[in-house]
């Protein structure tokens, strides 16, 4: 641990208030850890910023800490919610107020509790009912919090949600020893848990929720049709964690693997069942599977889980490939092909069916994000026809461009990590041009986002040129998504540490780095990071900011304007609409939306449906500042299983739904006849619209 330059202060005390004690000072001096005997009981201000810190448990050793600064360590925005857990004198941590920590501690305390009770009844109860010897308590508390973990475990197992489990556990292993667990007086001591429904008043009380004070009075958005699930599927494979606990290929069991992207096909339906591969990393042919029965497992309205791709043929017959006619691409028509992503698989989906038609693997991948595009590609007789291209990214920081129908994956994008030793470097988001349909936007973790021109395939070989237009930096570090308006030529991407747009003209000749235009700054928002974002039309964007509740409607045209009256390089976004959402500390859900519907999920396995067509199609702006709750919430459906087969045994954790259900992305079809949603339990859900 390197000190040589702590500076320690002590501030000046008063004569008629209590010492408001020491201040430290440990900020830039390449800390990875603070010791836990530091030996200041009564300090009150600590700053540590710029450092290298990974966690935050050691404020447990200043009970009156009031003041907490942590900018530049890297650290997971969830991790200061364990401030408030440990310092219940805190004020704020950065610009995060000690209340909404403290509000945060008490939901998801509520949360866990239930199912630390329940490991402990299940697995420890009988072997205590004497009583836990002193010595044994901290081998039991481990061992609780291990189990609530693996049973439980609460969606991206961060900082918090672990510390929590521990934390709880830990008292409850006091309560028990007390001789207190089980009687009214257990009640109190995690303070009286909120409801996991928001009761009327909280909901409807903006004062709480918003920061900015000219709201006008709520908004009840018009009502959207009613979704039945149709179709659960589990077909991804190829998380590290699951490949630890020796989870083979599509594997029933496997809750682990998460759905981290999905996007419906902006083209043409794809035809046939098959298997892709590229574990040589050049181009190579796609096998085909047959499909057999679907998994037996029985969801509210007779769902059936999709596993036919578990018995592949080993040696497939070359498939015959067809032209089908179509639409080029359209923004606001797609068909009912979705792609989504999650571990070291790719799968190509038909909602209509529920069936796995393609499915492409990388080994030694974690895929994140998914882009759809239509090419005009010409055949040697020189007859040009539109082709889809899929391009897929994820932690090995490499894009991979596949073309579904031909069953290739025909070229590879960018240098990989640069650093093998960097576990940070990835690619975390996509996006296609919408009126250039061969540049692709791939926006990594390490603040940068790279426009690339793919080219077009051409020949049997599928050959093409591949050339890098633009760099564009960012100052708000990871870039988590991304959105392009073509009525403004503006690229906005929002990213960890705020929200930024710059302008792309037709030529990238010029000034291949780029600065962003401007700074987009959320008003009231207490966390900077904008981890969901889509477009709902052309001009208006939905962006959600972490930890907030509430997702905010935004013109960029509007926004634009402000800019350029004021020439600031920082512009406060003026909300048309601020709807609620759900309360939860989980980061990177990320929104999705399609000619007026938006639809977002969150940790309960809900979808929150919002009907802003109003705001898309009024030839008048309509009045601004309003607030609203959705339109519809789709519930997550009651699991069942009859047994009668080996497979539908492994399922057991949807039946029992032991696990937090996290509904990680949305996308809705272009008609919304269907939404799909990919989970952390490794499920793509698809929705469909009652007539």
């Amino acid at each position: 641990m390197k000190t040589e330059r702590v500076r320690v202060y002590a501030c000046d005390y008063e004569t008629t208030e209590e010492p408001i004690g020491p201040v430290l000072d440990v900020s830039e001096n390449h800390l990875r850890d603070i010791p836990t005997d530091v030996g200041l009981p009564l300090l009150r201000k600590l700053d540590c910023s710029d450092n290298q810190l990974y966690s935050l448990g050691f404020v447990k050793q200043f009970p009156r800490l009031e003041e907490l600064y942590v900018e530049g360590n890297g650290l997971e925005s969830s991790a200061r919610f364990v401030v408030g857990a440990l310092c219940p004198k805190i004020k704020h941590v950065d610009k995060t107020p000690g209340s909404t920590l403290r509000k945060m501690v008490e939901n998801v305390s509520s949360k866990i509790m239930s199912h630390v009770e329940k490991q402990w009844e299940m697995k420890f109860a009988d072997n205590y009912a004497a009583g836990i010897p002193q010595e044994e308590a901290g081998k039991v508390v481990q061992q609780l919090a291990e189990s609530v973990m693996k049973h439980a475990p609460f969606t991206k197992q961060n900082q918090f949600r672990q510390f929590m489990v521990k934390l709880t556990s830990e008292r409850l292993v006091n309560d028990v020893q007390r001789g207190t667990y089980g009687t009214p007086a257990k009640k109190p001591r995690l303070s009286s848990p909120p409801s996991s429904e928001p009761e009327e008043s909280e909901i409807l009380s903006p004062e709480e929720k918003l920061d900015f004070t000219s709201l006008k009075k709520r908004s009840n958005l018009p009502p959207v049709a009613d979704y039945e699930p149709v179709h659960f599927l589990r077909c991804h494979f190829g998380d590290k964690e699951a490949k630890k606990q020796k989870m083979k290929d599509n594997d029933p069991a496997d809750d682990i693997t998460k759905v981290w992207h999905c996007a419906l096909n902006q083209t043409r339906k794809i035809p046939n069942i098959y298997h892709m591969n590229n574990a040589s990393g050049n181009m190579h042919m796609l096998d085909a599977v047959t499909p057999e029965k679907d998994l037996g497992v029985t969801i509210d309205q007779q769902l059936k889980f999709s596993n036919h791709i578990q018995n592949a043929v080993k040696k497939a017959n070359r498939v015959q490939q067809r032209h089908l006619s179509t639409t080029l691409h359209s923004n606001d028509k797609t068909t009912s092909t979705v792609a989504t992503c999650g571990g070291d698989t790719v799968c190509l989906i038909d909602c209509d069916t529920g069936r796995v038609m393609r499915r492409f693997k990388q080994q030694k991948e974690q895929f994140f994000f998914v882009a759809w595009t239509t090419l005009n590609m010409e055949s040697e007789s020189g007859r040009e026809w539109p082709t889809n291209v899929l391009a897929v990214g994820g932690f090995n920081a490499h894009i991979r461009l596949l073309l579904p129908n031909q069953l290739v994956c025909y070229a590879e994008l960018g240098n990989g990590r640069p650093n093998r030793a960097v576990q940070c470097y990835f690619i975390s988001a996509l996006l296609f041009h919408p009126d250039e349909p061969t540049w692709l936007f791939s926006g990594t973790s390490d603040t940068t986002v790279t426009l690339w021109d793919i080219g077009t395939p051409q020949g049997q070989k599928y050959e093409v040129e591949c050339s890098q237009l633009l760099i564009l930096h960012s100052p708000g570090e990871g870039v988590l998504n991304m959105v392009f308006s073509q009525s403004t030529g503006h690229l906005v991407a929002g990213c960890e540490e705020g929200c930024y747009a710059w302008k792309i003209g037709q030529s990238t000749s010029v000034k291949k780095h780029r600065d962003p235009t401007l700074e987009l700054v959320l008003p009231g928002v207490k966390d900077k990071m904008v981890d969901g974002m889509t477009m709902v039309s052309d001009n208006l964007v939905a962006s959600k900011p972490a930890n907030e509740g509430r997702i905010f409607l935004w013109t960029l045209s509007t926004t634009l304007s402000s800019h350029r009256r004021h020439s600031k390089t920082a512009v406060t976004i003026q909300p048309l609409l601020v709807v609620d959402w759900s309360t939860t500390d989980v980061e990177f859900i990320n929104p999705g939306a399609r000619n007026g519907l938006l639809a977002c999920g969150d940790d309960d396995g809900r979808i929150w449906l919002y009907n802003l067509e109003q705001y898309t199609t009024a030839r008048k702006t309509p009045p601004a500042k309003q607030t609203a709750t959705p339109s519809r919430l789709l519930e997550w459906p009651e699991c069942l299983t009859d047994g009668r087969r080996s497979q539908e045994q492994k399922m057991t954790d949807l039946v029992e739904r032991v696990k937090e259900l996290v509904v990680n992305c949305v996308c809705v079809s272009g008609s919304q006849e269907y939404i799909v949603g990919g989970t952390d339990n490794n499920l793509v859900c698809i929705w469909k619209k009652i007539a």
